[in-house]
């Protein structure tokens, strides 16, 4: 069972635990349909079933009663750095912590490789309760005048001391 993270009358959690996988070739039409979703909403480009499968490697799903109702990839920047990219969840998943499940799986990831995290978290902050620490990313950084009302520009980035010191020397 998922516990809502935000308590409200009208959602009902869903009776399945989420269940964090990597993709799988038949899950591209399924990540096709979250991504065009979040597309439509105005939080994330299309992607097109090839680009999907070109990339699948990269890719986790959740899923919920055999269902897949998140999704997230983790690009290589370059040797040194991934990005933690098109992390979406359905609409009527949301809130109930399976974004978070996801991006932790995709850190751990990027962990055994040796790789520090940067999550562009820019449309989640102050949407969610949730802590850089609950994420387990090395730098979280998010656009504060985007959904705090600060001047425009203003930007936080949160970071885990052991990086920065790498970062900075």
């Amino acid at each position: 069972m998922i516990a809502r993270v935000v308590k409200d009358a009208s959602y009902t959690a869903p009776a399945d635990a989420p269940l964090v996988r990597p993709a799988e070739d038949p899950d591209i039409f399924a990540i096709v349909a979250v991504v065009n979703e979040n597309a439509r909403l105005g939080h994330l480009l299309p992607r097109s079933p090839e680009n999907i499968r070109s990339s699948l490697p990269n890719w986790l799903v959740a899923e919920v009663g055999g269902r897949v109702v998140g999704i997230g990839s983790l690009v290589a920047m370059n040797p040194a750095l991934v990005e933690v990219r098109s992390l979406a969840v359905l609409p009527e998943y949301r809130a109930y912590g399976i974004g978070a499940l996801i991006v932790r799986e995709l850190v751990e990831q990027a962990r055994a490789r040796g790789i520090p995290v940067i999550v562009d978290g820019a449309h989640a902050f102050a949407h969610f309760p949730f802590t850089r620490d609950e994420l387990g990313c090395d730098y979280y950084a998010t656009s504060l005048h985007k959904w705090l009302f600060a001047p425009y520009d203003c930007a936080a980035l949160i970071y885990r001391e052991p990086w920065l010191a790498k970062a900075v020397h």
